[in-house]
């Protein structure tokens, strides 16, 4: 990983904006399903 990172740096910036790009989506993801939780949660009491 690193030798392959070493040889460009566009590649190391690379799989930082893709890493950087699914985490994001992730966090997303999480506050939806976070979101829709306290929905269900609101309308059973």
């Amino acid at each position: 990983m690193y030798n392959f990172c070493k040889q460009d740096s566009k590649r190391l910036y690379f799989i930082i904006e893709k890493i950087y790009k699914d985490k994001k989506d992730i966090l997303f993801e999480l506050i939806i399903e976070y979101k829709k939780i306290k929905d269900i949660k609101k309308q059973s009491h």
